[in-house]
């Protein structure tokens, strides 16, 4: 069976109160590239960590539960329950942006247009 380490995002102390004890914490207090926003700690962590290509990782928003009404426990039950023979789980508030574009970057570029540099 496959591990789950899903990480929420917290930037100040407002943020990390607000965090599901059910996620790991992951800081981005200091921003050594604001401009990133949230790529940042996730390309952090992804550069600085060894990964298990067995397990699955997700990074969400400190404001999740907020956008799609999840809690980790009811995303953690739904990965444990549906994981044989899945490589991704995708949990977005957003369906219709989800078919707009090609890829998540592509998505990003048009909800952010000043990422295009760092993506």
């Amino acid at each position: 069976m496959k591990n789950t380490h899903i990480y929420q995002i917290f930037y100040n102390s407002e943020t990390s109160k607000k965090l599901d004890s059910g996620f790991i914490p992951l800081e981005n207090i200091i921003e050594s590239r604001p401009d990133w926003r949230e790529y940042w700690p996730i390309r952090s962590y992804l550069l600085n960590n060894s990964l298990n290509e067995e397990d699955y990782y997700g990074f969400f928003s400190p404001k999740f539960e907020e956008k799609t009404g999840l809690k980790a426990s009811t995303v953690i039950e739904f990965i444990e329950g549906n994981g044989s023979g899945i490589d991704l789980f995708s949990f977005s508030p957003y369906f219709d942006l989800c078919v707009w574009h090609q890829n998540s970057f592509e998505q990003a570029i048009n909800q952010h247009p000043n990422s295009h540099d760092a993506i």
